[in-house]
């Protein structure tokens, strides 16, 4: 029943990251060609070189706001689809299907992490494409050719850096699930204890819940610094890294603590103590 469920919500869902995906493809085109435009229009005469900077100026404001509000777009519209589906107008219907709680919020957890890792490939290679063959694209591969040098410089000391690289993966994924999982959370949290002002409820909790989560890693960062000491006071790379591998392996452990009572608190309250108004 999970995978009838995922095939629903991506068939759904596709109408609005399909159309998401392609603009930014639209808006890498146009740029690109607008740069390439610019870059030979000392050939051309001043008026078409002045018009040519501009068009490019607009569609290097109109890029990087597409690439930023997708971000925004996209878990908006995952958490409105969560909102309505469980406790909008379609709740009523949703909840009387075949399914449990824990199904449904299964297929729209799994659902939304995959559009939002989706996401992700797809700036990479638009920023690609866009400094593709320019003096910028060959500087940043000059400086990561020295960046690679300097860490298998390390791996020779005997430190492996790819520890680091994993955990900073791991990071931002654990982070992606646990923020997913702490809109589901306030929602939730909204429409069960403030069933009538369900919105104004889930903003409140939000608040809370990002109090809470931020004292907690206050307090265990805290803790993990005054136990292995400042980082920057840490003179040598190797013993940096080493401090660094254990506090970002506390940060995901924190991150998993809150992804697992997240999971949880929505999970009991959507499948023991579920009320649609």
């Amino acid at each position: 029943m999970l995978g009838k469920l995922l095939k629903h919500e991506f068939k759904v869902t596709s109408r609005y990251f399909l159309p998401m995906f392609l603009v930014i493809i639209v808006a890498t085109a146009l740029l690109k060609v607008s740069t390439l435009l610019s870059e030979n229009s000392i050939f051309l005469s001043i008026e078409i070189s002045t018009f040519l900077n501009i068009v490019e100026g607009l569609f290097v404001a109109v890029y990087l706001l597409i690439l930023f509000g997708t971000a925004m777009l996209a878990l908006f519209l995952l958490v409105k689809r969560f909102y309505s589906n469980m406790f909008g107008d379609e709740g009523y219907l949703t909840h009387t299907l075949p399914v449990t709680g824990t199904q449904l919020l299964n297929s729209k957890l799994i659902c939304s992490f995959v559009w939002m890792i989706l996401l992700v490939p797809i700036w990479i290679g638009s920023i690609l494409i866009l400094f593709a063959g320019t003096d910028a694209f060959s500087e940043v591969s000059f400086y990561a050719a020295m960046v690679l040098e300097e860490v298998q410089i390390l791996n020779i000391s005997g430190f492996s850096v790819s520890i680091i690289l994993i955990e900073l993966i791991l990071m931002f994924l654990f982070g992606l699930i646990g923020a997913i999982l702490s809109y589901y959370l306030c929602i939730t949290l909204g429409q069960h204890f403030l069933g009538e002002h369900r919105l104004a409820g889930a903003i409140l909790f939000y608040f809370v819940i990002s109090v809470i989560s931020s004292t907690v890693s206050s307090v265990f960062s805290t803790i993990i610094e005054m136990t292995l000491g400042n980082p920057s006071a840490i003179v040598t790379i190797p013993a940096l890294f080493q401090v660094l591998t254990i506090m970002f392996g506390a940060s995901i452990l924190i991150t998993l603590v809150q992804i697992v009572v997240y999971y949880l608190i929505t999970n009991y309250l959507l499948t023991k103590r579920l009320n649609v108004y």
